[in-house]
C-alpha cells in the first residue's frame, strides 16, 4: 500500500524546486512504498503549498548519490556531506514537478522531516 507524506522543505530550497534549478530533493529518509508527497513549506510560510510529483526515488550510497545527482539539488559537496554526516545511504527524490495549491492549506502540527497523510 502507498504511503502519502506531508514533506517539510525549507522557502529557499521551494523557491528552487519552482525555478526548475533544484531537481532532486535529497533526504536521509523516507518511507517504502512512497505514494504522494505534499509539501509543506516551513518558516515563515507554514503551510502546505502544493503537491511534488516525481518520477523516480533513488536509495543509493552517500558517494552514488552524489554522483547521480550532482548540479541538480543546489548544494555543493561540502554541503551534502554535511547533510549526510555518518549516514551510509540517502534518498533523491526526482522531481517532476511541483504543482502549487491555489490556497495554500494551514497545519497545525507540522512535520520535522516528513508526516504521514
Amino acid at each position: 500500500m502507498k504511503k502519502d507524506i506531508i514533506l517539510s522543505i525549507h522557502p529557499e530550497w521551494v523557491e528552487k524546486i519552482k525555478s526548475g534549478e533544484k531537481t532532486v530533493e535529497l533526504r536521509k529518509k523516507l518511507p517504502e512504498n512512497l505514494g504522494r508527497i505534499f509539501v509543506y513549506e516551513t518558516k515563515p510560510t507554514m503551510q502546505i503549498v502544493g503537491e511534488l510529483y516525481y518520477t523516480d526515488i533513488l536509495n543509493q550510497d552517500i558517494y552514488t548519490l552524489y554522483d547521480s545527482t550532482e548540479g541538480k539539488t543546489g548544494v555543493d559537496i561540502d554541503r551534502f556531506l554535511k547533510y549526510f554526516d555518518k549516514k551510509e545511504k540517502g534518498y533523491g527524490i526526482i522531481i517532476k514537478k511541483l504543482e502549487l495549491f491555489k490556497i495554500p492549506l494551514k497545519l497545525k502540527n507540522p512535520p520535522q522531516n516528513y508526516k504521514f497523510v
